[in-house]
């Protein structure tokens, strides 16, 4: 079973989620460029794992295909992933309907960081 931290922006707690996906996530900010999207992750220490990282495309759209981002509103906008495009841009999906595009990396998005469970 996968596990969603709190959406609090400040991950503490862990709470069950029933997607399935065998990936953690955590919501860690509403708005980073991808350089500091990137680093947040890297630093991350959040349910006794050390081991967090931005999500690849395909992981971003098992996760909402699964339901983790169900509910979302078209207010909550993209998240970056770490799938390159051309230099400079990277991957971003629209997490309340999976679709995905490239974004300049000096741009704001919300920042999911993963891990594999297990």
């Amino acid at each position: 079973m996968a596990v969603i931290l709190s959406a609090a922006c400040a991950p503490a707690a862990v709470a069950a989620n029933q997607n399935n996906t065998g990936i953690h996530t955590a919501l860690i900010s509403n708005g980073e460029t991808f350089i500091d999207a990137q680093q947040k992750c890297s630093e991350l220490r959040a349910g006794g794992f050390t081991d967090w990282r931005l999500p690849t495309l395909a992981e971003s759209k098992t996760l909402h295909e699964a339901g983790v981002f169900y509910g979302l509103s078209p207010q909550s906008k993209e998240s970056w992933t770490s799938t390159a495009g051309k230099p400079g841009m990277h991957a971003i999906i629209w997490m309340f309907n999976g679709s995905s595009n490239i974004a300049d990396d000096t741009r704001r998005f919300k920042v999911y960081c993963v891990r594999l469970a297990g």
